[in-house]
């Protein structure tokens, strides 16, 4: 007989049952192997009386051809990290693996859990946990075996509940017994606690199972998640098929160099959706922008370099990092508090970089628009100190830019003189808590409809714009203006 790797989940239902199901697989088994005191127990029940612990799993010699039985309460795969390691060992080893999965823990409890705790709902854990937290529903989590796991459990978690949220932990005396006992759980081997406590008060090994009761949001809100989630797989789904085989041949051959002009492309046509305020032409044009999103996600999961999955987890995550104030407990009154805390928290980031940045100014794009960049550019310097102490400053210095630009000499001077008044201008829109992006979006919009007034006067009085005179042109121009 060859090498044979088993993982083996035990039902967590009555011995009669565990005998008639897993007995025979047990006791043809060289070793058993067991990764807690529990599926112990359960595995004595059907004859095997000296199991291995996880601790002992080295001391396994395969050479004769041995075949291994690894027992995990409920559904081991791919809750159960020592039992993934395990398959990577087996495959290096070469031996056969078989998986015989049984059904979850909580599953087991059925109608004996305390009330509060719905033994119907999710159950993950600390493997599966990434990206299959949803709030609007109940979550059980299982198989927290070690502090990493339980890291991860309450990392995922933050993202979407508060630090003050209540959790319910059944405790491992109340889920050895159900396991071979159908008997009640008490309502003492119940612990509640909060997700800001769980770091410190949960046991990972021990059995113990998390349960985590659903926010209590708007029913609005509510349906709105969920509706959301089930449109986002959809539209996954319909990427996924674009690309795969059998799909769109122009889709199947983007990369991430040559989606670049498309995304900045329908950003570009985002911002213009924003400038005419029409709801329904910003919803589509954040769609385009969505696509970008997904079809580079994808092309990252064919790399194996990342998913959309770690894409959203990445995002919550910097957005817990960067809001405090919101998730663990610190304070930030106004606006300007919220923003010397991003810059602590971005600086202590950089200083963990391994990839330090030389300047403050490192982390700005410069392939952001120059308004923009100007903009970034001046607010990081204005962080440090390095800003005027009231618009006297900026104002003189638009007015020295102005005399330094008609004192030029040549083309290339006045050049240098013109970046340095535009820079001056971003300045002071800045201090004035304005976007010159913006504002001067405005400006070209309000131009262009002044223009196209312009156009339709000229075609009312049946002449070309080249036949009319300048003071024809204004004289509409201002009556437009007026009109606005």
């Amino acid at each position: 007989m060859g090498k044979t790797l088993v993982i083996l989940g035990l039902t967590a239902l009555d011995p009669v049952y565990l005998q008639s199901r897993e007995k025979k697989i047990l006791q043809g088994a060289s070793h058993v192997l067991v990764p807690s005191d529990i599926a112990a127990e359960a595995v004595a029940v059907c004859g095997v009386d000296a199991p291995i612990t996880i601790a002992d799993g080295d001391k396994l010699d395969w050479s004769r051809g041995e075949s291994l039985v690894y027992c995990s309460p409920g559904a081991p795969i791919p809750t159960d990290a020592a039992a993934a390691a395990l398959q990577q060992w087996a495959v290096a080893e070469g031996a056969e693996i078989e998986v015989i999965q049984g059904m979850p823990i909580v599953s087991g409890l059925g109608r004996q859990l305390p009330e509060g705790m719905r033994a119907f709902a999710p159950v993950i854990g600390p493997n599966s946990i990434n990206g299959r937290v949803c709030c609007v529903d109940d979550l059980w989590v299982e198989a927290i075996w070690s502090a990493e796991d339980l890291a991860r459990i309450v990392s995922s978690l933050c993202m979407q509940y508060p630090p003050s949220h209540r959790l319910m932990v059944l405790n491992p005396g109340a889920v050895s017994a159900r396991w071979l006992v159908p008997t009640a759980v008490a309502t003492s081997a119940v612990r509640t606690l909060t997700l800001e406590d769980l770091a410190g008060e949960f046991v990972p090994g021990d059995m113990s199972l998390l349960y985590v009761p659903r926010l209590h949001l708007e029913s609005s809100i509510r349906e709105e998640l969920v509706e959301a989630g089930q449109a986002f797989a959809g539209l996954m789904g319909v990427v996924h098929r674009l690309r795969a085989p059998g799909g769109c041949p122009w889709d199947q051959e983007q990369t991430h160099a040559s989606l670049r002009p498309f995304l900045l492309e329908e950003c570009h046509e985002l911002m213009e959706a924003f400038t005419g305020e029409r709801p329904d032409r910003i919803r589509d044009e954040l769609g385009d922008v969505l696509l970008q999103v997904l079809l580079h996600s994808i092309i990252g999961r064919e790399s194996g370099d990342f998913t959309v999955g770690d894409v959203m987890a990445g995002l919550s995550q910097k957005m817990i990092q960067r809001h405090p104030h919101v998730f663990s407990g610190t304070r930030a009154d106004t606006a300007a508090d919220v923003e010397a805390s991003w810059e602590r928290i971005k600086k202590a980031q950089r200083e963990n970089d391994e990839e330090k940045q030389a300047s403050v100014l490192g982390s700005i794009p410069a392939a952001l628009p120059a308004l923009l960049q100007a903009e970034k550019v001046q607010s990081v310097a204005s962080r440090v100190g390095f800003d005027w102490k009231d618009i006297e400053g900026p104002v003189a210095k638009i007015r020295e830019e102005v005399e330094e630009f008609i004192a030029a000499d040549d083309l290339s001077e006045r050049g240098r003189e013109l970046g340095d008044l535009l820079f001056s201008l971003v300045n002071l829109s800045r201090f004035l808590s304005l976007s010159a992006e913006t504002e001067l979006l405005g400006s070209i919009a309000r131009f262009r409809r002044r223009f196209e007034a312009i156009e339709k006067g000229a075609e009312r009085q049946g002449l070309e714009l080249e036949d009319m005179s300048l003071k024809q042109m204004d004289r509409i121009w201002e009556q437009h203006k007026a009109g606005e």
